[in-house]
């Protein structure tokens, strides 16, 4: 029967129903302003109309308390009532959120009705809310409780949102986004909004199912998580961007470029057998390590080794799906997987649309990810039993080592790791001071084998400082002094960088830089309710994609935001209620890391790749918390994860020497694996003298005359090496970066040297497109250095150019005698070159 409370509830929606139908009448009237009609005028009136009838039958059943009481009873015994409102609701919902452009021809239509499909959605959804609380399993008493368990839970969410807020205040009030700093970036990719619906959704259907998992489902799910998300990602293609220069002639090839080139170029030299970056130290090898055995194994194809990458790092969201099962449960660690899953998804669409990294990109941020989760992962299960778990914080140590050789940052977390290992084992000092020495032994086996068998001969001193004097060289002279060039966008407004008016308050470079930090990681979260593409979101949703951002969020914008941070600190506050310890670790991580991103004086984008999956963690984390509290207002019990299960019977387990020598042998042989690399291809060219160079020649039917003549210059030499990236630019067309890929009036074919000398040459071969011209060919090169160092254009061009093998003869078009330097072709409109 009907209780005192819900026999009022006709009389309550109807009421409601009325406020919210005048809305959209008002909403009607402003939208069909411009394009009225009899039909739409009609339409508006029935809606006032609706709405008066809603307020009258409201208050009759207000006066009517036995007919209301029995309205509610028989919609209580509707069979599948609910079921069909949650239908209708789902419809109603995602229409009124649908763009009106996507009705097509419908448009104007479209425009029409929408505010009666926000009313139907509305409608529907309070019904459903209102219909489930007539459930007999329903019970309020329940509902409490739940948080009333959860009361640490909405403190420390609490406290988050209140530091998310003042965050936020500061840089409003400061204006950061008007700050001139160089190496600035903007938001990186995007949650959107209907992805988010889907996996709640999905949540709420999964959860009808109970399921008896087996003892092994963590790996098994963790092995399923990594295969679907591979699948998904290894299907997104390359995209032309400023990092991945377009199919062109001869090859119709994609090529990486600017700092991808660098990283692929490095793990080049160590396939010609002289070492990874021609044998001259770096400190960040981890990865070229990686893409020297990605191209001994499955060659020089782009598309494909980038689609293995990512298969690879497709594992990112199966370690966030073990993190969040540890910090709070099952259900939370799959919706953080999928959410991880399907943002890596976005990141891979739109390569050409937002400047940052993802799987199919030859920079170190996404591996640095992968690190850093992978150590996290460690650490949170350190912390939730250090006593047992103990070898995990050695773990997050050596984890550290690694993930320092692709990034220094790390370093930071490791210098706050190691006294937070010896305060956790207080009182039992010994044992700390124990686990931090062996924590410290795991480090040093990830980075001993570089730094002693690289053949750089440096120490571990100068594995980081040149790191760091390189930064402070590069980044902390001041602007005036220093010209910083900037990296060329991908496309004109998407790079996110400063703005000339000055700011309100004048900042040290680091604040500005980390508040830039906290904002684009939070900016990935959605922005918009619409069923939005993410193009769509990038290019016509909030600015905060465009260089000419200011600071400012639609009221839309701002709320969504405001959401997603909520959902975000009530993830923070799950992890917490856990376990105290192991759920603060992860801001924690975050906070350090980007503060030392601040030092090195950058910020946003592709810089935060590492850890802004730690924002989409908690915030899968918030979303599950809501969708578990609802199911606590029924009287079943609200399943924050799978039902514990007795631990196994204790075996004989291996003393802790053979875990510590375990551990660190294990670290020691992954590190190994960087300089072994140097070590698989045999030595490619040998260093041979001019004359030598001139006999090849010769060889090929070149006169010796003319050779010697060519080399009485100062600036001529013979080259030999393999060409990298060969790339064909018509006459005037070329890329938007820097010489000799900038827009010249000649055509030319433009290619990277690598040999036996001691650095890298970027030849110009002018003429047509060579129709045989593959990459990482052998060749001989005719080379004119240019008489100024900077002066890297078409002055240093290449005469002529051997490939052995077929022994194909390429030489400067139009023909003219050998000579240093190279005089440019002359060619006209119709594209007439002499």
């Amino acid at each position: 029967m009907p209780t005192r409370l819900t026999r009022w509830y006709p009389a309550f929606y109807l009421l409601l129903n009325s406020l919210a139908l005048t809305v959209a009448g008002l909403a009607a009237i402003a939208a069909n302003a411009d394009f009225q009609s009899s039909v739409r005028t009609a339409l508006t009136v029935s809606i006032f109309i609706l709405a008066a009838l809603s307020l009258l039958a409201g208050f009759w059943l207000l006066k009517n308390e036995t007919k209301a009481g029995q309205l509610t009873y028989r919609i209580s015994h509707l069979k599948h009532f609910n079921l069909l409102l949650a239908l209708f609701f789902g419809a109603a919902w995602g229409l009124a959120w649908l763009p009106a452009e996507k009705s097509g021809t419908l448009y104007y239509y479209f425009v029409g009705v929408q505010p009666l499909l926000a009313w139907a959605a509305f409608a529907s959804g309070l019904g459903l809310l209102l219909g489930l609380s007539l459930r007999p399993d329903f019970s309020l008493k329940n509902g409490r409780a739940y948080w009333l368990e959860h009361k640490t839970s909405l403190l420390v969410s609490f406290v988050a949102l209140v530091l998310f807020g003042l965050i936020a205040a500061l840089i409003a009030w400061l204006k950061i986004w008007q700050i001139d700093e160089p190496y600035w970036y903007g938001a990186g990719a995007p949650l959107l909004a209907w992805q988010v619906y889907l996996v709640g959704l999905a949540v709420l259907l999964f959860r009808k199912v109970r399921v008896n998992w087996p003892r092994q489902a963590d790996l098994l799910l963790f092995f399923a998580i990594w295969a679907i998300t591979a699948v998904f990602w290894v299907r997104q293609p390359l995209q032309t961007s400023f990092f991945f220069t377009p199919p062109t002639p001869p090859n119709l090839e994609f090529y990486p470029f600017a700092d991808l080139e660098f990283f692929d170029q490095s793990s080049q030299y160590a396939l010609l057998g002289q070492g990874i970056n021609n044998g001259m130290f770096f400190d960040r090898t981890l990865y070229i390590a990686f893409l020297v055995y990605l191209h001994t194994f499955f060659g020089q194809n782009y598309e494909l080794l980038m689609s293995i990458q990512a298969g690879l790092f497709a594992v990112l969201p199966a370690v966030i799906y073990l993190i969040a099962k540890n910090l709070d449960s099952r259900p939370a660690g799959l919706v953080a997987a999928a959410l991880a899953g399907w943002r890596g998804v976005n990141a891979l669409a739109g390569m050409a649309l937002i400047n940052s990294s993802t799987a199919k990109h030859m920079l170190t941020d996404f591996p640095t990810g992968l690190g850093l989760a992978i150590s996290c992962l460690f650490l949170v299960q350190w912390l939730r039993d250090p006593q047992k778990q103990w070898p995990k914080a050695a773990w997050a140590a050596g984890t550290l080592g690694l993930t320092s050789l692709l990034r220094p940052h790390v370093m930071a977390i490791l210098l706050v790791l190691l006294p937070v290992i010896l305060l956790v084992s207080l009182p039992k000092w010994r044992r700390g001071l124990a686990l931090v020495c062996l924590s410290i032994l795991a480090f040093f086996a990830s980075i001993g084998p570089w730094t002693f068998l690289s053949g750089n001969s440096v120490s571990i001193i100068d594995l980081y400082a040149t790191r760091i004097r390189g930064v402070i060289e590069q980044r902390y002279v001041p602007q005036e002094e220093k010209q910083i060039p900037a990296i060329p966008p991908a496309k004109p407004g998407l790079l996110a960088l400063a703005h000339p008016a000055e700011p309100p308050v004048e900042l040290p470079f680091v604040i500005s830089q980390f508040l830039n930090n906290l904002q684009t990681s939070a900016l990935g979260l959605p922005l918009s309710p619409q069923l939005l593409t993410l193009k769509e979101t990038v290019k016509s949703g909030e600015a905060v994609w465009q260089t000419d951002w200011q600071g400012d969020l639609s009221v839309q914008g701002g709320l969504m935001l405001t959401l997603g941070l909520a959902l975000t600190a009530l993830g923070i506050g799950a992890g917490v209620q856990k376990s105290f310890a192991a759920g603060l670790a992860l801001p924690l991580v975050f906070v350090i890391y980007a503060a030392a991103n601040a030092l090195a004086r950058t910020s946003g984008g592709r810089y935060i790749v590492p850890i802004d999956w730690i924002v989409i963690l908690f915030f899968g984390l918030g979303l599950t918390v809501i969708l578990e509290a609802g199911e606590a207002f029924f009287k079943r019990q609200a399943a924050s994860g799978e039902p514990e299960r007795p631990a196994p019977a204790a075996g004989r387990q291996p003393g802790w020497g053979l875990k510590a020598f375990g551990l660190v042998a294990c670290f020691g042989l992954i590190g190994g694996l960087i300089p072994f690399s140097q070590t698989l291809n045999p030595r490619r060219y040998q260093p041979a003298t001019q004359e030598e160079l001139v006999e090849k020649f010769v060889g090929l039917g070149l006169e010796r005359a003319a050779l010697q003549e060519f080399l009485k210059n100062e600036n001529a030499f013979i080259l030999q090496g393999a060409a990298l990236y060969p790339r064909y630019f018509h006459q005037n067309e070329g890329h938007r970066s820097w010489p000799p890929y900038q827009k010249t009036e000649y055509p030319r074919t433009i290619f990277v040297l690598i040999g036996p000398q001691p650095q890298a040459h970027t030849i110009v071969l002018a003429g047509p497109a060579r129709e045989y011209f593959p990459h990482n060919s052998d060749v001989l090169v005719l080379f004119c250095e240019p008489e100024k160092a900077d002066a890297l254009d078409a002055s240093l061009a290449a005469l002529v150019v051997a490939l052995p093998g077929p022994n194909i003869v390429y030489q400067t078009q139009p023909e003219r005698p050998l000579a240093c330097p190279v005089a440019k072709p002359i060619c006209n409109n119709n594209k007439s070159c002499r």
